[in-house]
């Protein structure tokens, strides 16, 4: 692994905030107001932290816990938050939902459950295509509603800046609300009353905005604890990579079927030059056909390098399929399929699975077939909210926290 400081890359290159923009930067929206932008940006250096610098500290402490099998990591939430959805009754029920899996799961996994929303900053989606052609007409494609909104016109789809500062205010709006829901559930247990919060650092202008440096020196990314980059902004020489690399909050990366080693070991050495604990989280997402087949290659690649990550299965985006009738779903025992196997690929080259990364809801939603409910494809149309993905639901969701806990139950078993 490389030894030198995060803030040089390849012995060359100084790091600062803005750095990233001398590289190519994937899934940037285009605004075709630039003052605004400028003056979004300006609003957001001047705004207070969403988290403090203790939390984050926290955080990666937890996490290399985790790393060393002292922990299990369920991170969980909505595939892409909107802003109309700011409901504190709905976030409770999300909370609440939360804090009954990690109860369920500790039985089996005789560990400690470390819970991150993917909340209060998970506005911004990256997509396939730049544009979307409905009955001849093309438009922009959704980005989320930190970029614009999902109504299908010219209007709706303009990249609007002041969005960035709605993403901030229903951040902090969130958060506020997580907070004292927080507090109350666990009233007696000061411990469990930290909140954890994650989103995909996407969007690099509002992440750099909300970069603030600190006493020590270090700078960190304010907007949330747990940045992370997805599959389509992860090339180790992209804007994304270059960002993230100079900040000190844990972070994370999405690993595909198609990731290589090669490109693996170069992030990971580019992101965590010093090999510093908990300061790297890999969610692969695969689809357990192929995770059988790729995963372990890369978990033996990463132990020669010596490299200290905590890795994290995403068993929701290797499973989306598409109905003949076009609606997007995934299967819960496809799901539950994927997590099965990255708990037997792990063990078979002696590496540890540390945590389960989940598009989920607390709401009664009908996005996911099967389940306790056997959800049909008929079924699906009572009950579909999300915009992009499909979420597990409340009991499809705590079902398969129990159902892992027996899975693991059943192996501690066997094993003795």
């Amino acid at each position: 692994m490389l030894s030198t400081c995060a803030q040089v890359l390849d012995g060359q290159t100084a790091w600062t905030p803005d750095s990233w923009r001398e590289r190519i930067a994937a899934q940037q929206p285009h605004y075709a107001d630039a003052q605004g932008l400028r003056q979004a940006a300006t609003h957001l250096r001047q705004a207070a932290p969403l988290v403090s610098a203790q939390s984050i500290d926290l955080l990666k402490t937890r996490l290399a816990q985790a790393q060393q099998g002292r922990a299990f990591v369920l991170q969980g939430g909505d595939c892409a938050e909107a802003f109309a959805d700011t409901d504190p009754a709905a976030l409770k029920r999300l909370l609440v939902l939360m804090e009954h899996m990690s109860q369920a799961l500790m039985p089996g996994l005789q560990r400690p459950v470390i819970k991150i929303g993917r909340l209060a900053g998970q506005y911004a989606k990256p997509r396939s295509s730049d544009i979307e052609t409905h009955a001849g007409l093309s438009l922009p494609v959704y980005r989320g509603d930190i970029v614009n909104q999902a109504e299908f016109c010219p209007q709706a789809r303009r990249a609007d800046p002041a969005r960035l500062l709605q993403a901030y205010a229903h951040s902090a709006s969130t958060l506020e609300h997580a907070r004292a829901i927080q507090a109350i559930m666990h009233s007696d247990n000061l411990a469990e009353r930290s909140l954890f919060i994650s989103h995909e650092a996407l969007l690099l202008e509002y992440e750099q905005s909300l970069t603030r440096q600190q006493a020590d020196g270090r700078w960190l990314n304010q907007s949330t604890h747990l940045p992370w980059i997805g599959l389509r902004t992860a090339q180790p020489d992209g804007a994304h990579v270059e960002y993230l690399r100079g900040v000190d909050n844990p972070l994370a990366i999405k690993v595909g079927a198609d990731t290589t080693a090669s490109d693996l070991l170069q992030l990971v050495e580019r992101l965590n030059p010093g090999n510093q604990p908990g300061r790297l989280t890999l969610i692969h997402r695969m689809g357990a056909l192929l995770l059988g087949e790729r995963l372990g290659a890369l978990i033996d690649a990463l132990k020669r390098a010596d490299a200290k990550v905590l890795w994290l299965c995403d068993p929701m985006h290797g499973n989306t399929r598409t109905l003949p009738c076009a609606t997007k779903t995934r299967a819960f025992d496809d799901i539950l399929a994927e997590i099965a196997m990255a708990f037997r690929v792990h063990a078979r080259h002696g590496s540890i699975l540390g945590g389960l990364h989940l598009e989920m809801t607390g709401e009664a939603v009908t996005e996911c077939l099967g389940g306790p409910a056997d959800l049909q494809a008929s079924d699906l149309g009572q009950c579909y909210l999300s915009k992009v993905d499909p979420r597990l639901n409340g009991e499809q969701a705590l079902e398969l926290a129990r159902r892992v806990s027996l899975d693991r139950l059943a192996c501690n078993a066997d094993i003795r």
